[in-house]
């Protein structure tokens, strides 16, 4: 059985040799067959060039380099490109990843005959930011995607082949791996793990990588966006609809109607950024839908090192 590791690199120069060594380590004590393909995400040529070594010293390495940044989820379709493993390990290039706990997710996965199997890290060395941000994710996976209580979502997770041949199928260039992998299967677990200390560096996620991450997880996979601006709207309308009832009722009561600068602004501001709100929402499923049809591509690759003959 051959276990094919995807991780997308972004200025890693100092941390993916170790993490490549740890997999090499896990493979050894438990003689499993592997391919790593690393795919280089960043501006820098001196993270190809990493890789490039890696490759030069390791005959299972295929080194991929993507002509410009493209983020994290785009560089894994790059990777899931060149896979050939029977079992597919996505994992990060910044050596926080325990890789060791490969046996117990394989485990995990073959007992249960699950499909899918996400790392749940109940420690971790990230941020207070990162932590808010894993929180906010999994509130928006939990409200958009329908996933349970029960799964937790990570950058590390072990999946069946058939499962990455159908995310591959995804040709948009916004794939959020969550939400292809909750809508294309329920058979999903988790082992709990404590994540490894940072090597060396820091996140390459701020507020507007993570922003546009949540956004693409929600316009990726669902449209509910769309059906709660509609509910929204159509509660706007009922609570309009009853004020006016109640002043035609007063005035035909005969009963004075007071004039409110104030409250008047304020019902117009709030329904004029609520307006405003929905109409952002349709706009960013409008322009996804004519980036795509713009065949926008998920990546370009600028160079590819495949693996030694065997």
């Amino acid at each position: 059985m051959l276990i094919s590791f995807v991780i997308p690199c972004y200025h890693s120069t100092d941390t993916v040799g170790y993490v490549v060594e740890s997999i090499e380590k896990v493979a050894k004590v438990n003689n499993y067959d592997t391919e790593i393909i690393l795919v280089n995400d960043g501006p820098k040529a001196a993270t190809f060039g990493k890789l490039r070594e890696l490759h030069d010293l390791y005959d299972n390495i295929t080194a991929v380099d993507l002509s410009k940044n493209r983020g994290q989820q785009n560089a894994l379709m790059a990777g899931f490109q060149h896979i050939e493993g029977d079992l597919v390990v996505v994992c990060d290039d910044d050596g926080q990843t325990p890789v060791d706990a490969l046996p117990q997710m394989i485990e995990l996965l073959e007992k249960d005959d699950l499909d899918v199997v996400f790392a749940h890290y109940v420690a971790t060395h990230n941020s207070l930011f990162r932590r808010f941000g894993s929180a906010m994710n999994n509130f928006m996976q939990k409200t958009f995607l329908e996933k349970s209580d029960d799964v937790t979502t990570s950058a590390f997770w072990l999946a069946k082949r058939f499962i990455v041949e159908e995310i591959k199928r995804y040709r948009n260039p916004y794939p959020y791996m969550s939400g292809l992998i909750l809508r294309t299967t329920s058979r999903i677990g988790n082992v709990e793990l404590a994540q490894n200390d940072r090597i060396a560096g820091s996140s390459g996620y701020n507020f507007s990588k993570l922003l546009g991450l949540w956004i693409s997880g929600v316009t990726t996979c669902s449209a509910k966006p769309l059906r709660y601006s509609s509910m929204a709207g159509m509660l706007f309308a009922f609570i309009g609809f009853i004020t006016m009832l109640v002043l035609v009722i007063r005035k035909l009561m005969g009963l004075d109607i007071d004039v409110g600068w104030t409250s008047l602004i304020a019902s117009i501001l709030l329904v004029g950024g609520f307006i405003l709100i929905v109409l952002g929402v349709i706009g960013e499923y409008v322009g996804r839908i004519y980036i795509s049809l713009n065949s926008t591509p998920q990546y370009v690759e600028r160079e590819v090192l495949q693996k030694k003959a065997r």
